[in-house]
C-alpha cells in the first residue's frame, strides 16, 4: 500500500519526478528503500548467523516468507545505490548531512552479506562498482565519513571473498600487517568464546526451528512480506546532449 500511494503521489502530485529533478522526490524514494533495508537487517544477520552456525554448504533458500523478504531487501538496496548513483552523475549527493552515506553503506553491506547467503539472491554484481563509485565522490567532496564507510567496505569484501575463496574487487587499503593482526585477535577471540555460548541466547537465533524463540508465526511473516511488496521504482535517466 506504501508503494502504491508513493507511485501515485509521484506521478500526480510532483508530476513524474524523480530523483534527479525533485528533492521531495529524492527524500521520498531514499526513505522507503532504506526504510526496506534497515527492516529486513535483522532477519538477514539471524539466517547469516544460522548459516555460519550449521557450516552447512548449501546456498537455497527455500520459497517461502523468508525468501521473499530477502528478495525484497535486494530490490531495495539496488533501487537506493541507483538512485545514488544517478545523483551522483549530476554531482548532486548530498555529502554534507550523513543520510544518503548510510543509506548508501546500509545498502551495499546487505548486499555483500547476501552474497554468503545465496549468490542467486544478488545476480547483478554491478553494485559494487556503484557502491565504490558514491564512496568516492563523497569523499572527494569532503566527507571524512566517507572514506572510513569505503575502508570498512572493502574490510567487508575481504572477508567475504576468503569465506568464498573469491578474489575481491574493492580496493585494499589496509596494510598487511594490520590484517594479519586482526585476524589472529579474531581468531583467538572466536576461540575463547566458543566455550562460553549460551544456549538460550542461541535458541533465540534459530529461525527455521519450530522450537525456536522467534516471535513470528509464518502468516504473520507472510503478511509482511506482502506488506513490503512494493513497485520498482524506476530512476530516470536523461540522454547525454550530442
Amino acid at each position: 500500500m506504501v508503494s502504491i500511494n508513493l507511485s501515485s503521489y509521484m506521478s500526480t502530485t510532483l508530476r513524474g519526478a524523480d530523483v534527479k529533478t525533485s528533492k521531495v522526490a529524492t527524500r521520498l524514494v531514499l526513505s522507503y528503500h532504506h526504510c526496506v533495508v534497515l527492516t529486513t537487517r535483522p532477519l538477514v544477520m539471524c539466517v547469516l548467523q544460522k548459516r555460519l552456525a550449521t557450516g552447512s554448504n548449501d546456498k537455497s533458500i527455500p520459497d517461502g516468507p523468508i525468501s521473499s523478504l530477502l528478495q525484497t531487501c535486494v530490490a531495495s538496496a539496488v533501487n537506493t545505490l541507483k538512485a545514488l548513483k544517478a545523483l551522483g552523475d549530476d554531482n548532486l549527493l548530498d555529502c554534507f548531512l550523513p543520510f544518503q552515506l548510510e543509506a548508501a553503506w546500509s545498502s551495499a553491506f546487505l548486499l555483500k552479506v547476501l552474497e554468503v547467503l545465496s549468490s542467486g539472491l544478488v545476480p547483478d554484481q554491478s553494485y559494487l562498482a556503484e557502491a565504490h563509485y558514491i564512496f568516492d565522490i563523497m569523499n572527494q567532496r569532503g566527507s571524512p565519513a566517507a572514506k572510513l564507510r569505503k575502508c570498512d567496505f572493502e574490510r567487508l569484501e575481504q572477508l567475504v571473498s576468503s569465506f568464498l575463496g573469491t578474489p575481491s574487487q574493492g580496493n585494499n587499503e589496509y596494510p598487511e600487517e594490520h590484517l594479519s593482526s586482526q585476524e589472529n585477535s579474531s581468531e583467538q577471540a572466536n576461540a575463547e568464546g566458543s566455550h562460553n555460548i549460551d544456549p538460550v541466547e542461541s535458541l533465540q537465533w534459530d529461525l527455521f526451528d519450530k522450537e525456536s524463540g522467534f516471535a513470528l508465526s509464518p502468516t504473520e511473516l507472510m503478511d509482511l512480506a506482502e506488506s513490503l511488496h512494493m513497485e520498482d521504482f524506476f530512476v530516470a535517466r536523461q540522454e547525454e546532449d550530442d
